[in-house]
């Protein structure tokens, strides 16, 4: 003889809780197994720094001219601007993906003799990149930054 469970109210509360727990669960272990890309790991020290980055910016709006870069298939050329009395030009640049943190790459240029680097972008995966250009003209600090796409 098959027994069968009797559907009450008491039967039906029992299964909304259940089901519910179950679910709370589930949601729990699956936002456990995703994986948190932050900005910069170290972005507390980042934050204290921030006046700097403030002043770069203020600076470099300042100019007559701004930074100039120019992307070739897997070539990025840098164009710095002509300041008075500045012989040295070099730059710290980090190609930031927003996408995954893993695709971050960072390169160091100097400028040649006409103002100009040159940057290979061979080891950059396809994808939309924010290039950060921290450049220095003699030890005057400036900042630029601007959007690229590796086809």
């Amino acid at each position: 003889m098959i027994t069968r469970i009797k559907w009450n109210w008491g039967t039906g509360i029992a299964l909304v809780y259940t089901t519910f727990a179950v679910a709370i669960i589930g949601f729990v272990v699956h936002s456990f197994k995703q994986r948190i890309d932050l900005v910069t790991p170290d972005y507390y020290a980042k934050e204290l720094i921030f006046q700097e980055q403030i002043e770069k910016e203020q600076r470099t709006r300042a100019l007559a001219s701004p930074l100039v870069w120019e992307q070739k298939t897997d070539l990025l050329s840098l164009q710095f601007p002509t300041l008075p009395g500045v012989s040295e030009y070099a730059a710290d640049v980090e190609f930031f993906s927003p996408v995954d943190a893993t695709l971050d790459h960072q390169i160091q240029v100097q400028a040649t003799s006409d103002r100009k680097a040159w940057l290979s972008l061979s080891r950059l995966k396809p994808g939309r990149y924010i290039m950060k250009v921290n450049w220095r003209a003699n030890e005057t600090a400036y900042y630029s930054e601007g959007i690229i796409v590796i086809p």
